[in-house]
């Protein structure tokens, strides 16, 4: 337990919006998602490639579907 002391008053947990926020975030899931994200988008550029598309548009895949993901 976090303790803040204000004015010179003992208070056991300060809440505001943006600390219940910051609290939420979970990077552990959100990269998991982001992975899962990633790895579907490679599926279907390797299903692309097995069905033998030029190239160039393999290319255009990637980095309009799986570079988004990432950057």
């Amino acid at each position: 337990v976090k303790h803040l002391f204000l004015l010179e008053e003992d208070v056991e947990e300060y809440n505001t919006p943006v600390s219940t926020w910051i609290r939420r975030l979970d990077w552990r899931h959100n990269s998991v998602a982001i992975y899962k994200k990633g790895q579907s988008k490679l599926y279907f550029l390797r299903k692309l490639g097995s069905f033998k598309v030029c190239s160039k548009m393999l290319q255009i895949f990637y980095r309009s579907v799986v570079e988004s993901l990432i950057y």
